[in-house]
């Protein structure tokens, strides 16, 4: 793989797996807090991982990788968590 697509299939990865987690959640009713507490788990541990990589991290293009790959993580996280919502609509 030589461009972009490691961040791609990072990508759907992170929507397949919080896909399943969210309809999990979805499906034993736990309140709205509970359904999204994963992504917002991610959210924070890629937040602190980019704060610890701006500070730690002297290569600015290893810096910007990591941003991308921590846009697709969270961007995923997030599409997989309200997919199951959108298709359970009646």
């Amino acid at each position: 793989m030589n461009g972009l697509e490691v961040f791609f299939i990072a990508g759907i990865l992170t929507i397949g797996a919080f896909y399943f987690i969210s309809r999990t959640l979805l499906n034993k009713k736990y309140k709205k807090i509970t359904y999204l507490t994963p992504a917002i788990a991610v959210s924070v541990a890629s937040a602190i991982f980019m704060v610890l990589s701006f500070i730690l991290i002297k290569d600015g293009w290893v810096i910007m990788g990591n941003s991308f790959f921590v846009i697709a993580i969270v961007s995923g996280a997030f599409i997989g968590t309200f997919l199951p919502s959108i298709q359970n609509t009646d």
